[in-house]
């Protein structure tokens, strides 16, 4: 009698047991998705650091792997003035494209840290400068002494239909947690 119960049990359980889903609720409810970024066109001041650095000659720490700033990839470049490679590349960026938000990086009379010498001399560099087409600029180097930060430069530029390119420095100044551009390279 055991063994007959056991051949009408046994292929009842092994019939149960093949099923897929058997005895398994159905979860009809999708996946959650992961949530979309949109990255705005260009890097912003949220987004954006300076290249690292290494010990250079001299003093100077040289940026490593520095991409070059271009008109093409100056749209929509807004790196900040919350270092000192944000706060040069926003006046260049501007530059670029054409626009005044390039007065934003610059010191002014406004601020009683500048002397007059200093906005003097950067008034001239800046009318020096007024016709200048930037075709690339590219961060070098920087150096700095107690207050100051001098970040040399390789840039490319028109001018009366001519090219030109070298390294030169700009000079920027931090006050109160914000770096402004003292000097321009000229």
């Amino acid at each position: 009698m055991k063994s007959v119960l056991l051949w009408i049990l046994f292929p009842a359980l092994a019939a149960c047991t093949n099923q897929k889903e058997a005895h398994v609720p159905k979860n009809d409810t999708p996946p959650p998705r992961e949530a979309t970024v949109v990255t705005p066109p260009g890097p912003t001041a949220a987004a954006w650091t300076p290249p690292k650095t290494e010990p250079g000659d001299d003093g100077w720490e040289r940026y490593v792997d520095a991409p070059s700033l271009t008109p093409a990839t100056a749209a929509g470049f807004t790196p900040g003035f919350d270092t000192p490679e944000g706060a040069l590349l926003s006046f260049y960026a501007s530059k670029m494209r054409g626009d005044d938000a390039w007065r934003a990086a610059l010191a002014d009379g406004k601020n009683p840290a500048f002397g007059k010498g200093d906005l003097d001399r950067l008034n001239r560099k800046l009318d020096h400068s007024k016709d200048w087409k930037y075709l690339e600029v590219r961060l070098v180097g920087k150096k700095s002494k107690d207050e100051e930060l001098w970040i040399k430069i390789y840039m490319k530029i028109e001018f009366n239909g001519k090219l030109d390119d070298g390294e030169d420095e700009a000079t920027l100044v931090n006050v109160g947690g914000r770096w402004y551009v003292l000097s321009i390279p000229t």
